[in-house]
């Protein structure tokens, strides 16, 4: 009979160890699961630099609390960075104004990302140059495409609509674009120019389209290859993007448009 008593003590002292255990492995969880998802997503193209920060920040600041900004430069001067890392998605050196926010809380890092940078760094264009590859971006809910990027770091891009339109009706319709376009995003609004033509292999040539001579808007015939003046054609509009627009993701590929933002 003792035997028995004791034999259903050490059950409960088992059972209740059990319960414990598993109360205390389902709080874990559910912490980890918290602390999660405060940490921002971190996107593998910026691993390297998102690495050399952590380091910078428990090594220097292991009793800083609140936002701390870092720079490509600060991680190259402070030696956590060498200044030669490759930006995988311009396939050049990492800009070193290239900003780093972390959120740290007694010297712990709760949150860490970087901040976008200008869309036009994807690039590198001396001076004009037309992108016949890779060339598709989402804008405006839509897909468009990039016809070229000039050495201010511009990018022109046209979702390639035509447009049929009277001659002097084209500056009052680019305008309006314009008007109802997002500032922040877009710096102008205009249309081809014979080099456009020339040079970019996205123009459809089955139609005659107004194009910009430096002298008015005059058609040029797909057939003849004249350049004539016409009341009546076809438009092609194209939106300048500002210079400040900033490259959040995407490789420019029609599965994978690039994606801007103010």
């Amino acid at each position: 009979m003792k035997n028995k008593k004791i034999l259903v003590y050490i059950f409960f002292v088992i059972a209740f160890s059990c319960m414990l255990f598993f109360l205390f492995y389902s709080n874990s969880l559910r912490i980890n699961s918290s602390l999660g998802a405060a940490v921002t997503p971190i996107a593998n193209d910026d691993v390297v630099i998102i690495s050399a920060s952590k380091l910078m920040i428990t090594d220097k600041y292991s009793d800083y609390d609140g936002e701390l900004v870092l720079t490509v430069n600060d991680l190259v001067k402070n030696n956590y960075l060498s200044g030669e890392e490759i930006n995988p998605v311009s396939n050049e050196l990492y800009s070193g104004n290239i900003r780093i926010i972390a959120e740290v809380k007694n010297g712990v890092i709760n949150d860490i990302y970087v901040k976008n940078e200008p869309f036009k760094n994807v690039f590198n264009c001396k001076d004009i140059c037309y992108i016949n590859d890779n060339n598709y971006i989402v804008f405006n809910n839509d897909i468009y495409r990039i016809i070229k990027v000039d050495s201010d770091g511009l990018v022109y891009i046209t979702n390639l609509d035509t447009i049929y339109i009277k001659e002097s009706s084209i500056d009052y319709k680019l305008r309006n674009i314009y008007n109802e376009s997002n500032k922040k995003l877009v710096k102008n609004v205009i249309t081809l120019n014979l080099k456009d033509i020339e040079k970019s292999i996205l123009i459809n040539k089955n139609n005659n389209l107004f194009i910009n001579t430096g002298s008015g808007y005059k058609e040029l015939d797909f057939v003849t290859n004249k350049i004539i003046k016409k009341e009546y054609s076809n438009l092609v509009s194209v939106i300048v993007l500002q210079d400040t627009v900033t490259y959040e993701l995407g490789d420019g590929t029609k599965a994978n448009p690039y994606v801007i933002t103010e």
